[in-house]
């Protein structure tokens, strides 16, 4: 069983909630198939809220059959407790030659700016090619560079908070590489860091983008 947080549609803050980790422990409840074992994997665990990790303490403090794989880029938002009982495997990033041999084995193509935001993961890499396609290309082309124009911007700004709290976030990520590529300003590097704090707390997208992308 695989589980990570969909948010396709969701705007606000991703989380795993104590609903998710209740389906795991029914499907540990039940039977496995003779002779196998089952394994849950949980993709970015450092997104449990406070409930749903202390619901996965008590399961792990009393093990049913399976074994649980923790997957997280961020291990120290993990409850020490939580940690305690895991064996911690690190992986370290690959090289863009290494991720690129990857990819071209899998007959996919990714750009500099892909591989300059994907960490080493050929992995994040697909996710970030798969994102950037769900985004519309004529947005994109006009964030090339910081909009020049108000009304262009509060265009901008308009339709991009309306999109998923993820889809945001990442679109984020991009701009700030593509810009600072172009750009060198630490100015807009301050700005990028400011919006992502904001979005990360609830502050209106809105706003945010608004602030961002007025010049």
């Amino acid at each position: 069983m695989t589980y990570t947080e969909n948010t396709s549609q969701q705007k606000s803050v991703p989380a795993i909630r104590v609903e998710q980790v209740r389906q795991v422990i029914e499907f540990l409840s039940t039977s496995a198939v003779e002779g196998k074992q089952k394994v849950v994997i949980i993709h970015e665990a450092d997104m449990l809220n406070p409930t749903a990790a202390n619901k996965l303490l008590k399961t792990l403090e009393e093990p049913k059959t399976g074994t649980f794989i923790l997957i997280s880029s961020y291990p120290q938002k993990l409850l020490p407790t939580i940690k305690s009982r895991c064996q911690i495997i690190p992986f370290q990033r690959l090289t863009d030659e290494e991720v690129i041999s990857v990819l071209k084995n899998q007959q996919i193509e990714a750009t500099e700016k892909i591989l300059a935001i994907s960490s080493g993961s050929p992995g994040q890499a697909i996710a970030n090619i798969k994102m950037l396609a769900s985004i519309s290309q004529e947005i994109t082309s006009q964030l090339e560079v910081p909009p020049d124009d108000i009304l262009r911007a509060l265009s901008l700004s308009n339709s991009i908070s309306s999109w998923n709290h993820q889809t945001q976030l990442w679109l984020l990520t991009y701009l700030q590489y593509n810009w600072w590529q172009k750009l060198k300003s630490t100015k807009l590097l301050a700005k990028f860091t400011q919006a992502r704090q904001q979005l990360l707390h609830h502050v209106t997208p809105r706003s945010v983008w608004d602030s961002l992308l007025l010049p």
